[in-house]
């Protein structure tokens, strides 16, 4: 028991005089903060690109629906090969 509660003050005392322990963690990372709706609508925003015209915008969400064996699968394996070869 007594082994034990030295280990215990050991790494303690050990995790405890690190060199980096006061320093940031990610010094580099970006700083960021909420927008009020003033600032929000104040920014120049520029419009988004069309990866796959007119449906898939860049760096947005696309959801494929319809009923069974309509071809949803043939649509999407279409379409990421155009998008994969730089077509629109």
């Amino acid at each position: 028991m007594v082994i034990k509660r030295e280990r215990l003050r050991a790494k303690r005392a050990a995790r405890d005089t690190r060199p980096d322990s006061d320093m940031p963690r990610h010094p580099a990372a970006p700083q960021i903060r909420p927008l009020t709706a003033a600032e929000f609508l104040q920014l120049e925003l520029p419009p988004r690109q069309k990866i796959l015209a007119p449906w898939v915008p860049e760096k947005g969400l696309v959801m494929v629906y319809s009923p069974r064996r309509m071809g949803k699968t043939l649509f999407g394996m279409s379409s990421a090969h155009v998008i994969g070869i730089g077509g629109s």
